[in-house]
């Protein structure tokens, strides 16, 4: 049995499987002990009677600031600004590289 080691879902900290960490009871992210412990206390525990107690515990936390739309991931937001524009990523990104190598003073300035 080894250690595995995750990045938590709001703050994106290293925490190992074998130390203090816990899941939102909403969305199902695991989370790193100071953030688990925050979002318990700012919104609340599943609690016994929960249907999800038995998958997450009865402690988890009854959601998340991810649940909430209070935290954005970063990546997720940056597919939907590309969608909104109307290119393809990979447009948009030959596009940014174009960009920083004319700043830059790169090859193909």
């Amino acid at each position: 049995m080894g250690v595995d080691y995750y990045n938590c879902g709001i703050c994106d900290e290293i925490f190992a499987d074998c130390g203090y960490n816990g899941f939102c009871g909403n969305c199902e992210t695991w989370l790193c002990g100071h953030c688990y412990d925050a979002m318990r206390e700012k919104n609340g525990e599943l609690g016994e009677g929960h249907e999800k107690a038995g998958d997450y515990g009865e402690d988890a936390a009854s959601c998340c600031d991810l649940c909430t739309g209070e935290h954005i991931d970063p990546n997720a937001f940056l597919k939907f600004v590309i969608e909104k524009t109307g290119k393809s990523e990979e447009e948009s990104e030959t596009e940014y590289r174009q960009q920083v190598r004319s700043k830059n003073g790169g090859i193909d300035a």
